[in-house]
């Protein structure tokens, strides 16, 4: 392995960046294709009559007279805490974005941190104990549920099936040691014995509409309730068998986080409501809820700011609450329920049902087309790139997260890889073998380049390296690697990874800013770090050097920027491409917690761009107070990630392909996590997207081949080929 050194004196090609700083695109969970269960009870869809939506009258719910003491902040300094349970006298916690299981006392006091598995966590949304207090951790970045000890001690990983426990938000362990998850993207509910046989499975959709679950819990006496949004936020409550017995309407609809629960052991259900900063309690054990079956209690003292877990304390008589915004962990003594004035409520029916729009707008003066997606590729392992070398071949490189690339020609894999460096690439979550670009060159250089992440030398970093082909074979050479860029990673979040050749034949990198959420140092802003940035590098006029920086970058003299960058204010670029046609560029940025972007920057552009994160999060400004828009560059579409299971946008290309005049000139993309794809194009100078196709794909991302045809590739193993439909 070579690593190039840079003679300049004035710019050290390892940069030792001092860096601290949340998808994606791939943790939280993803969304695949949910085979159907051979052994499993399935419960059919389920049409109810309308549901009563119940809106609490605030004034006569704050109660500003209650004893503060009801009301414990027992741990104040926590990164975004999730998932919480109480067992053994202690109280543990998921906290994904620090990949850690925090194991505490009664009184807050840390016990352990807890990072690891059978492999370090990737992301721990949830917790939950058995009876017998062993602890268990749902860690949709890995697709796993693992077991623990009282102390968080690592016993063993249960047999749960990969996929579903990634496409999980919250779960629960009853008392025969069962694992309910509530399947979040594909709108289930399913449970596994301590085997990981499949028990029972059951739909939350109702009646065509959208009910995402994100919570569960069994009552042995009563039912399995599940929390859900989507069409609307609801509490709903089945049979053991998976039978509608009733379904209870939220008065905030559209949360993303909202609501978790917990059920005490006379089955009363408290319920988590994130964005009022409300517990309710709601008592079960009847048929149909009423009013009566209700009591809410509104929080004026600390604030909550968003409640995402929560677990009942029997033995103390409390909730134990995380509050993911302001990093807490409350205990709130239920006395307060019993000894407060009753609520009063306004009941309202709402006949249709609650309508969901996308946000993202389309109007009617483009003619759509209609698409489908034929399946041309399978059997691949985590893929997230597919891309042609331009060299007339007519072959497909496929990018396996791990380390390995692919090949398949005339639609048949070759039985040997043609990368494998799984042994040097730090996977999975937002890690890995992240993109690869063939030089324009190719045929003559042979000369591979690509983006992984990797624990060598002794921390995280992203590496930027060119590979050599082996002189005798149509692969490359591991022991070839070049690396022209080293760069230090914060944390696992937001590593980027596409790399692509623009029209000039300059390479150009696409770095997140490194995480973790909501970027600390603000170092998509900082044009001292490659963080948060697009790059753009000449690669290939020199041998002495890994690279020279382009005489046209926009930042050379420039003191405050280094002289590689050509646009900042980025987030989590996940995928950008140049239309083949026009040389535009499009941009596709991974948002926070508001937010999906595209950006776009036509062929003309002379760089320079500020893409405006974090001042901006698409075109919601963050800070009010202050929010300068000169100099910004905002999106030309953007979608909200806080409804209906929104994860994370990936970006596409513009097609060019042969034939189907009605996909051309269209800009493809789409959502990881609900597997929708839109179009977008601009028309008379107007921005015009409109939702084409509704998937159960993971889409990791898109790719073309030499004659412009588009794929789309599904991170659970598949390469599906874009058509319109009807055939053109």
């Amino acid at each position: 392995m070579r690593i190039f050194t840079d003679q300049r004196t004035y710019w050290p090609l390892l940069l030792v960046l001092v860096l601290a700083g949340c998808m994606r695109p791939f943790a939280p969970p993803p969304v695949q294709e949910i085979p159907p269960s051979p052994t499993a009870t399935t419960s059919p869809t389920d049409t109810l009559t309308p549901m009563p939506t119940f809106v609490p009258d605030v004034n006569a719910a704050l109660d500003e007279d209650a004893p503060v003491e009801m009301i414990e902040v027992v741990r104040d300094d926590l990164e975004r805490p999730r998932g919480v349970a109480v067992a053994n006298g202690r109280i543990y916690v998921a906290a994904p974005e620090a990949h850690e299981l925090i194991v505490l006392d009664p009184d807050g006091r840390q016990l352990a941190r807890v990072r690891e598995s059978i492999q370090p966590f990737s992301y721990p949304v949830d917790v939950d104990a058995d009876v017998a207090g062993n602890i268990y951790v749902l860690d949709s970045g890995n697709g796993q549920v693992s077991m623990h000890d009282a102390a968080g001690g690592f016993m063993q990983v249960l047999p749960i099936p990969t996929f579903m426990a990634r496409l999980a938000r919250g779960f629960h362990v009853d008392s025969q040691g069962r694992i309910w998850l509530a399947v979040t993207a594909g709108q289930l509910v399913a449970a596994y014995d301590s085997e990981g046989q499949e028990i029972v499975r059951f739909s939350t959709a109702l009646d065509g509409m959208d009910l995402q679950p994100v919570d569960v819990a069994f009552h042995a006496a009563d039912a399995v309730y599940v929390t859900v949004v989507g069409t609307m936020t609801s509490v709903m409550r089945f049979s053991e068998g998976g039978e509608l017995l009733d379904s209870y309407q939220l008065a905030r609809a559209n949360s993303a986080e909202a609501p978790h629960l917990s059920v005490d052991s006379s089955g009363v259900v408290y319920v988590t409501g994130p964005e009022q900063g409300t517990i309710l309690r709601m008592v079960g054990g009847s048929r149909v809820w009423t009013e009566a079956d209700m009591s809410l209690w509104l929080l004026p003292r600390p604030p909550l700011g968003k409640a995402i877990g929560i677990a009942l304390d029997e033995q103390t008589g409390s909730l134990v609450v995380t509050d993911s915004i302001h990093g807490n962990i409350y205990r709130l003594s239920l006395e307060r329920f019993t000894s407060r004035r009753p609520i009063t409520w306004v009941a309202t029916i709402n006949p249709e049902g609650t309508v969901h729009t996308d946000t993202v707008t389309s109007t009617q003066s483009v003619q759509w087309p209609n698409i489908s997606l034929v399946q041309r590729f399978s059997g691949l392992h985590l893929p997230v790139g597919l891309i042609h070398a331009k060299d007339g071949s007519g072959r497909l490189y496929v990018v396996e997260q791990k380390g390995q690339i692919q090949v398949f020609e005339n639609d048949v894999k070759n039985q040997t890889p043609f990368l494998d460096i799984r042994e040097r690439v730090e996977c999975c979550g937002e890690r890995g073998l992240l993109g690869i670009a063939f030089p324009p060159d190719f045929a003559s250089s042979r000369h591979v380049y690509a983006n992984y992440t990797t624990t060598s030398p002794g921390s995280l970093h992203t590496h930027v390296s060119r590979f050599s082909l082996r002189r005798d074979a149509h692969q490359v050479d591991p022991d070839s690697e070049e690396i022209i860029l080293q760069i230090p990673q914060p944390s696992v979040l937001h590593q980027g990874g596409q790399i692509a050749f623009g029209p000039k034949g300059n390479l150009w990198v696409g770095m997140g800013d490194g995480g973790p959420g909501d970027d600390p140092q603000n170092k998509a802003q900082n044009g001292r770090t490659f963080l948060g940035k697009l790059l753009r590098l000449d690669v290939t006029s020199s041998t002495e050097v890994p690279y020279t920086i382009p005489a046209d970058n926009p930042f050379i003299g420039n003191d405050a920027f280094l002289d590689e960058i050509w646009a900042y204010g980025l987030r989590n670029p996940w995928r950008f491409s140049f239309d083949r046609q026009t040389g535009d560029l499009y941009i596709a940025d991974v948002g926070e917690v508001s937010r999906e972007e595209v950006n776009f920057q036509p062929a003309n552009s002379p760089g320079g761009e500020n893409y405006g994160w974090k001042i901006f999060e698409g075109t919601l400004c963050r800070n009010p107070a202050n929010c300068p828009r000169a100099g910004l560059t905002l999106p030309v579409a953007e979608y909200k990630n806080n409804t209906k299971a929104y994860l994370s946008v990936t970006g596409g290309f513009v097609f060019r392909g042969p034939n189907q005049p009605s996909l051309k000139g269209i800009y493809f993309y789409a959502d990881y996590g609900t597997g929708r794809i839109w179009g977008l194009q601009q028309i008379n100078g107007t921005w015009e997207t409109k939702l084409l196709l509704d998937t159960s794909h993971a889409i990791s991302s898109f790719g073309e081949d030499e004659a412009g045809n588009l794929y789309v590739v599904d991170h659970s193993g598949k390469v599906l080929q874009i058509q319109a439909a009807g055939g053109e």
